[in-house]
C-alpha cells in the first residue's frame, strides 16, 4: 500500500498521465469545482480495490496535484491546507480553458460577432481622433501624471496600457460603462495579490520539496564587487 505522505506533486501528475493512478470523484462534495474540475487521487490495486490517497487532490484537466492536508503529525492528525491554491489553478488552467472553448464551439452555433475587431495602429491612431477627443485624452493623461505624482514614463508602462486596454475590451462587450462601477478597490486587489502569492508560494514549495530532501538545492548570498575599492 502506498503511503500518501511519501508522494510528490510531480510524481502524482506523471502517474495520472501514465494511468497508473486514477482520479476519484468526491461523493461528499457538491461544489461545482469538485463536480467539474477537481478530483481526489487514488489507484486500483491488484485485487481491484480502490485506494484513495489521503491529503491529495488534482485538477481533472491537466492532472496537477496539490496537497489538501499536511502529512500526519505525531498524533496521526493532518492540518487542513484548504483548496485556495487549487481553485486558483483551476481558474487559470490552460487545459481547462481549451476544453471549455472547444465545448462552446461545438455546442453553440456560430453567430455573427457584435464586437468590433481590433483595428491595427497603422490604420487607426491618435492622429485620426477628432480634436475634442485628442484634447480629452491628453488632459486625462496629464491629470494621471500630475494629480497622482506619477512619472511621465508611467504613460508608456505596459501595466498601465494593459489596464486601459482591459477597460476598452470591457466597453466593447458591454457598451459604455463608468470606470468607477467596474474597477475593483484596493482591498479586493490586495486579497487577489495574497491569493496569487499563496498559490505561487505553495507551488514553489511543492516543486522544491523533493530536491531539498535529496540535498540538491543550494543557496548563496548576493556576492558583488566594487569596481573602485574591489571589495566584496
Amino acid at each position: 500500500m502506498i503511503d500518501p505522505d511519501n508522494l510528490k506533486s510531480g510524481q502524482i501528475q506523471r502517474k495520472l498521465q501514465a494511468k497508473e493512478f486514477v482520479l476519484v470523484n468526491n461523493p461528499k462534495a457538491t461544489h461545482e469545482f469538485w463536480v467539474n474540475d477537481i478530483s481526489l487521487v487514488g489507484l486500483i490495486d491488484d485485487n481491484g480495490q480502490q485506494q484513495i490517497f489521503e491529503g491529495w487532490a488534482a485538477c481533472k484537466h491537466c492532472f496537477t496535484a496539490y496537497r489538501t492536508h499536511s502529512k500526519k503529525d505525531n498524533s496521526q492528525n493532518r492540518k487542513n491546507y484548504g483548496l485556495t491554491s487549487l481553485h486558483t489553478h483551476v481558474k487559470e488552467c490552460r487545459a481547462r480553458s481549451v476544453k471549455v472553448a472547444s465545448s462552446m464551439s461545438t455546442d453553440v452555433p456560430p453567430q455573427k460577432s457584435t464586437v468590433q475587431t481590433l483595428i491595427p495602429g497603422f490604420a487607426y491612431n491618435k492622429n485620426q481622433l477628432n480634436e475634442h477627443l485628442q484634447t480629452q485624452l491628453k488632459d486625462a493623461e496629464l491629470k494621471f501624471v500630475t494629480a497622482e505624482s506619477h512619472s511621465f514614463n508611467a504613460l508608456a508602462n505596459d501595466g498601465v496600457l494593459d489596464l486601459v486596454q482591459t477597460g476598452i475590451d470591457i466597453g466593447a462587450h458591454m457598451g459604455k460603462v463608468n470606470a468607477r462601477d467596474i474597477f475593483y478597490g484596493r482591498k479586493t486587489v490586495r486579497n487577489e495579490a495574497l491569493i496569487k502569492f499563496n498559490h505561487f508560494s505553495t507551488t514553489i514549495r511543492q516543486i522544491l520539496e523533493e530536491p531539498i530532501k535529496n540535498h540538491c538545492v543550494a543557496a548563496t548570498c548576493d556576492i558583488w564587487t566594487d569596481d573602485y575599492i574591489k571589495r566584496s
